[in-house]
Parts: C-alpha cells; sequence; structure tokens
C-alpha cells in the first residue's frame, strides 16, 4: 500500500514538474548576455484566435492549454494569420549590477505589439505600446524593426508579456535580446548594405528612365516602373517606408505592403508581355496571361480594402507572384522551341528571382533556420533580377540599334542603287 502511494506521489510530482516546465516557471538568466540571445524558445506562446484573453489572464496563466504552442524554433512562425498571440517570458539578472538591452519583437508590419514588464508580485513595471495601427513617433524606439529598451535592475525577477495582432500578414515573433553595444554596430552594418540595395535600384531607376524618354517606348517606362514599385515594397517590407514616407499614417503603413506587392506584379506582367511579345497565334498563353493581369488588378483593389477580403489577399498574391514568375520562364521556352533566340539575362533574372522567393519562403516557415535568408533571401533575388533585367533591357537597346543603323544602310544602298539607274 505504502508502495503504491510513493509511487502516485512520484507521478503526481512528476506530472506537476512537467506542466511547470511547460508553463514556463522557470526564471531564464538574462544578466550574462554579452552580444544577443534568443529567448522566444523559452516562452509560452498562446493563440487567442476570438481576441478574448487579457493581460491577466496570461499572468496568471488561466488560459485553456490547448491554445499553447509549442514552440520549437528561436523565431516562432505563425503563417498568414489575424489571431492575437500572446508570449510570456520569465527572467531574472542574478548579478550585482543593472543591465540594458534593447529586446527586438515581432517583424515590421505587425498591427499591435504591446510589452509589459511585471515584477515576481506581479505589480505592473512598465508599459510599451507599438505597431503600425499607432503613428511611428509613438514607438518606444524610434527604428524600422520594433525594439524596446529594457532596463533590468541587480537580483530582480521579470515578467515579459507580448501581446501581437496582425491583419492577415505573416507573424513572426522573434524575443531577442541586444547588448547596446552589439544592436548599433549591427544596425550601422545593415544601414550600409540597405544603402547599396537601395542605391542599385535608384540607379536603374534614373538611367532607364532616360531611355524610355528619349525612345518613347513603353517597355522601358514598363521596365522602370516595375522596379521603382518592386523597391517602394521591398521598402515597406523592411518597414522604412512607414518610418520615411508616411510616419503618420497608419493606415498607409498598413497597407503598403499589399498595395506595392500587386502594384509591382501588374508592372512586372506588362514588362515581360511587352519584353516577350508573344503574338495571336499563341491564343492560350495569352489568354492565361490576361487571367493573370486581372487577378493581380483584383488583388489591387482588394488591398484597399479591410477584413477578410484584404486578410485573404495576402496569400493570395504571394501565391499568385510565385506562379507567375515561373510561367514566364514557361513563356520563354516556348519561344526557344519557336527558334527564336534566347533572351539568357532574362532567364537568368527570373531564375535568381525564383531561388530568392523559394529560400525566403522556406526560411519564413522555418523550414530552413537561418536569420539572414529569412531577412534577406528574398533581397538578394530581386538585387540579382533587377541587374540581369537591366542588362536584358540594354541588349534589346542594342539591339534596336544595330537594327535602326542596318536599315539606314540599306536605304543608302538601296538609294545609290537608284541614283545608279538615273544617271
Amino acid at each position: 500500500m505504502v508502495k503504491k502511494h510513493f509511487l502516485f506521489l512520484l507521478t503526481l510530482t512528476a506530472f506537476v514538474l512537467g506542466n511547470t516546465a511547460v508553463l514556463g516557471q522557470t526564471y531564464h538568466e538574462v544578466g550574462n548576455i554579452k552580444e544577443s540571445e534568443h529567448f522566444a524558445e523559452k516562452a509560452i506562446l498562446v493563440e487567442d484566435a476570438n481576441h478574448e484573453l487579457q493581460v491577466e489572464d496570461i499572468l496568471n496563466e488561466s488560459y485553456d492549454s490547448e491554445n499553447v504552442i509549442e514552440v520549437k524554433n528561436h523565431i516562432p512562425y505563425l503563417d498568414f494569420t489575424k489571431s492575437t498571440y500572446w508570449m510570456q517570458l520569465k527572467i531574472q539578472n542574478s548579478e550585482d549590477v543593472k543591465h540594458l538591452y534593447n529586446l527586438q519583437l515581432a517583424r515590421p508590419l505587425t498591427n499591435i505589439i504591446n510589452l509589459y514588464i511585471y515584477d515576481e508580485n506581479h505589480n505592473l513595471i512598465k508599459k510599451y505600446n507599438a505597431g503600425d495601427d499607432l503613428a511611428f513617433k509613438e514607438r518606444p524606439y524610434l527604428h524600422k524593426d520594433f525594439i524596446f529598451p529594457i532596463t533590468i535592475e541587480p537580483h530582480v525577477k521579470y515578467k515579459l508579456i507580448v501581446e501581437t495582432t496582425s491583419d492577415g500578414e505573416i507573424l513572426k515573433l522573434p524575443m531577442k535580446f541586444w547588448e547596446i553595444n552589439s544592436f548599433t554596430q549591427f544596425a550601422s552594418t545593415e544601414n550600409f548594405f540597405l544603402g547599396l540595395y537601395y542605391g542599385l535600384f535608384l540607379l536603374v531607376i534614373i538611367f532607364f528612365s532616360f531611355f524610355g524618354i528619349a525612345l518613347r517606348q513603353n517597355i522601358y517606362l514598363f521596365f522602370v516602373s516595375y522596379v521603382f514599385f518592386l523597391g517602394l515594397f521591398q521598402f515597406s517590407l523592411d518597414g522604412l517606408a512607414y518610418q520615411y514616407l508616411w510616419p503618420s499614417s497608419p493606415w498607409m503603413g498598413n497597407h503598403a505592403i499589399l498595395i506595392f506587392a500587386a502594384i509591382s506584379l501588374l508592372s512586372m506582367l506588362l514588362y515581360v508581355r511587352k519584353f516577350l511579345e508573344f503574338s495571336k497565334e499563341y491564343k492560350i498563353y495569352n489568354t492565361i496571361y490576361s487571367i493573370f493581369i486581372g487577378l493581380a488588378f483584383v488583388g489591387l483593389v482588394f488591398s484597399f480594402l479591410n477584413g477578410s477580403l484584404y486578410a485573404i489577399t495576402f496569400p493570395t498574391l504571394n501565391a499568385l507572384s510565385f506562379i507567375v514568375v515561373f510561367y514566364f520562364l514557361y513563356g520563354i521556352i516556348i519561344k526557344a522551341r519557336e527558334g527564336e533566340k534566347t533572351d539568357y539575362p532574362i532567364v537568368i533574372a527570373f531564375i535568381f528571382l525564383c531561388l530568392g522567393a523559394i529560400l525566403f519562403i522556406l526560411s519564413n516557415v522555418n523550414l530552413i533556420e537561418n536569420d539572414f535568408l529569412a531577412s534577406n533571401a528574398l533581397k538578394v533575388g530581386s538585387a540579382f533580377e533587377v541587374t540581369f533585367l537591366s542588362i536584358a533591357v540594354a541588349s534589346r537597346y542594342r539591339k534596336t540599334q544595330i537594327e535602326k543603323i542596318n536599315a539606314q544602310k540599306e536605304a543608302v544602298s538601296a538609294l545609290e542603287e537608284v541614283n545608279k539607274l538615273n544617271s
């Protein structure tokens, strides 16, 4: 009988300890962070699909355990969603000195990000409000990413609770502590490479705008429009557009990424159609192509709305963009089979775009665990794409000029022949 009671107590103890681990009862040391460290895997993550929970429910852990999401990666990925997600992390500083950190939460474009800091007795120490639903100047730290300055006093224990909500966009929830100097160095390096990236786009826009104006050919204007709106899309995706272009317009901050994604897709469709120049005999290909243009236009209209139609446009435009790029490659293959010379730079451009998109998607859904790819795969792919598309357009310009010169030579030769016959 004693043995049975002992086994029961042992089982009950194991159950309690197991649940304690799941509910994140352990306080995690943050006094020894040297540069930066991810803490999302150590936090509790709770989905609130109906937006019913309050911060007190998370603080007291009075929520349905079925809504607890197991965090397996240092940056949780939550797909396209409109749910509210709560995170709770318990931290402590066992050292004799206070520490100052920058806490990086969520990704740019997240609508609501609230950070609550409680002591171990559930007294509220500090509350921060941020997100794209607020003007940029209201952020606790004026940066394109959501950064929260935190001071951790010696020998204290804190409970950090994060509330996040998206309007249908992909939601990623990093919880990264940065030592101040390390964050400053990282931001400086990141700004340098962002300057190179957007400088490339600006150079291409200026250079080929002159081509379009001088030659009065739509293809150059379509190309410049595509590069311009692709650049604005990336600028919005990085959170820089909200910081520098419309910092006082939360509506534009929320809708810009979808608007520019749709317009850049439309511009790319118009540019490639002009570049490939499929004749009327390719009826099926042209019909499907027109359907893609129509869907992109519908996506543009929906990007100005709110609610379910707006939310569903995020995954729809992502999928459509992915399919369209492969359809372009299919069109190039058709042209090659018909005996027309293949424009290798444009093939390489779309291959790089495909690779960048694939790596971006795989890293965003955590199939590839790599912070650099998640943040930069699409940038690298689009940078190579724009470079090779520029080469393709320049090659087309050279080809046009050669054709004009040859036509002029033929006209001069014909005129000389006429003069000889008349003399």
